[in-house]
């Protein structure tokens, strides 16, 4: 995908294998803010599994072969930087350099991994952003684990989020508190992470939120979940589809 405007870099983006499946709408909308905002985006075919998900199972073999092929995709594909959109790869992805401890590769590769978040709050956007609404819009920021504990990263996605004209940003009771998805957690755990999930979603309820934002894939579809039990029809969106649709002047279905 070719930049926009004046070119401002060439990064890499690794689509996930969760996330293109259940979520691709995701990942359409972060080549179009990256490309937005000067950057020309490559998608190499070739890329497959991060390994975040047998990472998870203990299953280091596997995670370490799915490791090299990942390094070597975006080694061959010239890019300044490789982001990714999804919280559970990029802990994973971030963490190459213990996975492959003998391969140097591991650690220069590691070095040009970045959440997309942090990577356009650190390069400023560009583009002009517009209202999604035409009245004040409640947003409330879901922290994934994987995010907020793994990686650290807390402020860059509402540092992006509050550009967006007319946007209240809210924070939830007990934001640092697991949502229930986990990695795998839901699956081999499906009653405790049924009750955080729950909790998860009054919590997220009770600041009576226009629209929900999480950034992980993995989170988005366990809340779906229970705000389907819930009854509710508060959307979830990720901040880069926000982004996309306030560049594109394009307001929320109401």
């Amino acid at each position: 995908m070719p930049a926009q405007g004046k070119k401002r870099g060439r990064v890499g983006v690794i689509l996930g294998c969760v996330q293109r499946l259940f979520l691709p709408e995701v990942n359409e909308a972060t080549i179009a803010v990256l490309s937005a905002n000067g950057f020309e985006v490559v998608l190499p075919t070739q890329q497959g599994c991060c390994g975040a998900l047998p990472h998870h199972q203990g299953e280091e073999d596997q995670a370490q072969t799915l490791a090299r092929q990942m390094i070597d995709c975006f080694t061959a594909a010239d890019v300044e930087a490789v982001l990714i959109n999804a919280s559970g790869c990029g802990h994973t992805l971030k963490e190459y350099h213990r996975l492959l401890a003998a391969d140097h590769r591991a650690h220069d590769f590691r070095q040009k991994v970045e959440d997309v978040q942090v990577f356009l709050a650190k390069q400023g956007l560009v583009t002009p952003l517009h209202p999604l609404s035409d009245r004040p819009l409640r947003l409330v920021y879901q922290d994934a684990c994987h995010m907020l504990h793994g990686q650290k990263i807390r402020l860059e996605p509402r540092q992006l989020l509050r550009q967006i004209p007319q946007v209240q940003l809210h924070e939830p009771l007990d934001a640092a508190l697991c949502c229930g998805s986990a990695g795998i957690y839901n699956i081999l755990q499906p009653e405790v992470a049924a009750e955080l999930g729950r909790q998860k979603v009054r919590n997220l309820l009770h600041t009576r939120p226009d629209v929900i934002v999480s950034a992980n894939v993995g989170c988005t579809l366990q809340l779906r979940q229970y705000l389907r039990e819930q009854s509710s029809p508060v959307p979830i969106y990720h901040p880069m589809q926000l982004l996309d649709l306030a560049i594109r002047g394009e307001r929320l279905p109401s």
